[in-house]
């Protein structure tokens, strides 16, 4: 064989072709395998922890062979306690998720807890109203305005229940400022609405159960939880 006009004996070309081939077949032997913990491989036998500028880090103290002799390690070194502490402070665990039937009872228990709320406020304005009624009487009662036109006695009549009327009573004007109303319509407004409240009173009833309010409860936080 001539290379640049110089004749290459054979027997030197083959020994160049057959290095050139070990010398692959010898770098492809050792290329490095993933480690694993059989045999001499070293891994972490204990952890500590480091402060640094971005918090601290867990790190290896010293490492030792997985095996020892006839036993061999399956997993590296746990984390000691005190470690495992302070992953779980940094990295807050999620919480599991809820199955439906949990949904379910957790959206019935603040149903019936703000149905609750609503009923005690609710039978909290019937005392509120009865104290109305009895300062209402101790006043001496309500009687219409002075010279009232037919037309304002009826709107009177319509407010005011029978039981609260007098001939001898005051108008409202004057019994409101004396119990801390504003003026007479405001008082009269706080007795038509608890008339109002009585004619939607259950049946029977001088009180509210939590049972009259759990429809208007659970349309209530239905709606706060869309809101969310």
């Amino acid at each position: 064989m001539k290379i640049l006009n110089m004749e290459i004996p054979t027997w030197l070309v083959l020994l160049g072709v057959g290095v050139i081939v070990y010398e692959l077949s010898s770098n492809m032997e050792e290329e490095p395998q993933e480690p694993t913990l059989e045999g001499d491989v070293m891994t972490c036998a204990a952890w500590q922890t480091v402060d640094t500028a971005d918090g601290p880090v867990v790190r290896c103290m010293y490492f030792e062979p997985a095996c020892k002799g006839d036993k061999c390690m399956t997993e590296p070194a746990p984390y000691p306690p005190s470690i495992v502490k302070m992953l779980e402070e940094r990295e807050p665990r999620r919480k599991p998720r809820k199955t439906r039937e949990q949904e379910e009872k957790e959206l019935d228990e603040e149903v019936k807890s703000v149905a609750q709320m609503m009923a005690k406020s609710a039978n909290e304005g019937i005392q509120e109203a009865k104290e109305l009624y009895k300062q209402v009487l101790a006043h001496g009662g309500l009687r219409p305005p002075r010279q009232a036109s037919p037309l304002e006695i009826q709107d009177f009549r319509q407010a005011v229940p029978a039981y609260l009327r007098r001939k001898t009573g005051t108008t409202a004007d004057d019994m409101g400022t004396e119990m801390g109303y504003s003026d007479g319509d405001e008082l009269l407004a706080a007795i038509e609405a608890e008339k109002l409240r009585r004619v939607n009173m259950p049946k029977n009833r001088s009180y509210y159960k939590i049972s009259d309010f759990m429809p208007d409860a659970e349309r209530y936080v239905l709606s706060v939880q869309e809101a969310a």
